[in-house]
């Protein structure tokens, strides 16, 4: 009897804690996808499964909600300066490359003047029409207050300067 006492002990609680305790270790290392099954030796294992497939999906919330905090402008919600360097990275080695900058004149006087919800909207309203402007937009971020850079691959000076003054011209357009 005690035998049997064992094997259901083993098999209601050993097993359910073994398997989560593999899932556990694999959401330490950062691996968030929900195991094909979960634990189903009684209330036990099917608790704790439950428990643990919550646990990661939360966490796996929170750490995407994370990485887009870093790697985004609050404003725009633009690629900021340490995505965009990621980004551009490995295209560097690209014989000919070149990088629009483009900076707001007068971004703080409105910030100053009217309000910094304004001065955000103008910020956004920009993202927005570097878009339209570059049609299929190159990596495009927002490097700070008032800066919006992009990426331009493979191209030479000519044509560089070529969006650079479609970008200018653009802008120069009231809105």
């Amino acid at each position: 009897a005690a035998l049997i006492v064992v094997r259901l002990i083993d098999r209601r609680f050993a097993r359910p804690v073994s398997e989560l305790t593999a899932q556990i270790a694999r959401i330490g290392a950062g691996d968030y996808r929900l195991p094909q099954a979960q634990p189903q030796a009684g209330e036990f294992g099917e608790r704790l499964g439950v428990a643990l497939t919550n646990m990661t999906q939360a966490i796996a919330a929170r750490e995407y909600s994370i990485r887009e905090m870093v790697l985004h402008d609050p404003v725009t919600h633009l690629p900021n300066r340490v995505a965009f360097l990621q980004e551009i990275g490995p295209h560097l080695k690209v014989e000919r490359a070149a990088v629009i900058v483009v900076g707001l004149a007068h971004a703080q006087e409105i910030a100053n003047t009217v309000n910094r919800d304004v001065a955000d909207r103008v910020l956004r309203n920009v993202a927005v029409r570097l878009g339209r402007v570059l049609g299929d937009p190159p990596p495009l971020a927002c490097l700070g207050d008032r800066t919006f850079a992009m990426f331009l691959g493979n191209v030479g000076e000519l044509r560089a300067r070529s969006i650079a003054s479609r970008i200018v011209t653009h802008f120069e357009a009231p809105y």
